[in-house]
C-alpha cells in the first residue's frame, strides 16, 4: 500500500532535525562519508555537474548548504537550496545568509516531493540531488516534476553513493 507524502516527509525530516540537534559535521556538510576538508568534494561535485556561471540551479535536499554557499561563493550563478528540515532550514540560513556571494543564493523550506507546486516549469538549466535521492519516496513523481522543471536543455545531476 503506498504511504502519504506528507507522513513520508514528516519522517525523513524529523530524522534530519533530530540528527543536527546532536550531531556537528566538518564543514557543515553531511557525507557518507568523512572529511575533514569538504572543499575537494564540492570541486568534484562542481566539475560532474557542469555548473557553469549564469545557470540556475535548484539543488534537491540541500542538507546544512555548505556546497550551496560555496558554488555561489566562487561562481556566479542563482542557487536555490531545498532542504524540508526546518533545523537544517534555519541552521543554512544562519551559517550562509548574508555572507558575500558572487551569484544569488537562497534557502527554501520546500520537500522535494512537492517542488513542482512551488516553482514554474522550466525554471531550471540545473537540478542536483547531493546524497539526497536516496531519500525520495516516490521516485517516478520527482523524476517527473524534475524534467518539468528543467529548462530545454537542461540536466539533472544525482550524487549517490548508497546502494
Amino acid at each position: 500500500m503506498a504511504r502519504d507524502l506528507n507522513e513520508v516527509s514528516k519522517e525523513v525530516s524529523g530524522f534530519y532535525d533530530k540528527l543536527h540537534e546532536v550531531l556537528t559535521f566538518p564543514g557543515n556538510s553531511v557525507q557518507s562519508y568523512r572529511t575533514t576538508d569538504i572543499t575537494p568534494t564540492h570541486e568534484d561535485i562542481i566539475k560532474d555537474s557542469g555548473v557553469k556561471p549564469g545557470m540556475k540551479m535548484l539543488d534537491a535536499g540541500c542538507g546544512l548548504g555548505s556546497y550551496d554557499y560555496y558554488l555561489t561563493s566562487k561562481m556566479d550563478c542563482d542557487v536555490t537550496a531545498l532542504t524540508f528540515s526546518p533545523i537544517e532550514f534555519e541552521k543554512a540560513k544562519k551559517f550562509y545568509m548574508g555572507k558575500p556571494v558572487k551569484g544569488k543564493l537562497e534557502y527554501k523550506l520546500v520537500d522535494f516531493h512537492f517542488m513542482r507546486e512551488a516553482f514554474a516549469d522550466e525554471s531550471f538549466d540545473l537540478v542536483t540531488f547531493l546524497e539526497s535521492f536516496e531519500h525520495v519516496y516516490d521516485k517516478e513523481k520527482v523524476l517527473n516534476d524534475v524534467f518539468r522543471l528543467l529548462k530545454k536543455g537542461g540536466a539533472l545531476f544525482i550524487k549517490y553513493h548508497f546502494l
